[in-house]
């Protein structure tokens, strides 16, 4: 397959930091939520392909209309991009990473108070304190999950590539509370 001078796919071995789900933000407000796959994804039953230009330099694919569009900037770690396009009437768009596979794993989740507690995240699920909890995500909100209490706990926004995870609640003697990654998640023989 030819490209025009200057642009090339990703190689599909080469590893990407923007597979995973997303929630595409209009400043309509309208959202829609999607998956990436090795730089390709689907949305209103177009197929895309992220391009690289010159040197890997500046991320962008066309639409079908003949539209580019351009990631501008990432914050967060990557867990947000702002996107320009060259169509009037969506100059603006932002990508939001939903709750990816791979906060699976082991976390240290720290209070305010100084106290902590370790605990193990398997399929977006986890015990502490004898209760179950289940992190949930989509429909356009940000990643939360319910406390037994009916406190509700929200994703703010991650740090240093995903391994640092902060949280608000509502509950008002617990407003922040930070989790994060243990490194190496050992085996556990299975």
């Amino acid at each position: 397959m030819r490209f025009p001078l200057g642009i090339t796919l990703f190689p599909p071995t080469n590893p990407f930091p923007y597979d995973g789900q997303w929630r595409v933000e209009w400043l309509s407000g309208k959202s829609q939520e999607m998956v990436m796959t090795q730089h390709s994804f689907s949305m209103h039953g177009e197929s895309y392909v992220l391009q690289s230009g010159v040197g890997g330099t500046t991320t962008s694919f066309p639409w079908s209309d003949g539209t580019k569009q351009i990631l501008e900037r990432t914050e967060d770690s990557g867990s947000m991009l702002h996107w320009r396009t060259t169509n009037a009437g969506y100059p603006t768009i932002i990508w939001r990473k939903l709750l990816p596979l791979e906060y699976d794993g082991r976390w240290r989740v720290e209070w305010l108070n100084g106290t902590s507690q370790e605990m193990t995240m398997t399929q977006h699920s986890f015990s502490m304190f004898g209760a179950s909890y289940l992190l949930q995500s989509g429909g356009g909100s940000p990643t939360s999950f319910p406390w037994s209490d009916g406190t509700k706990q929200i994703l703010e926004r991650t740090g240093d590539g995903g391994s640092t995870l902060h949280w608000r609640t509502t509950n008002a003697g617990y407003p922040t509370i930070i989790w994060r990654r243990l490194w190496p998640i050992p085996y556990d023989g299975r």
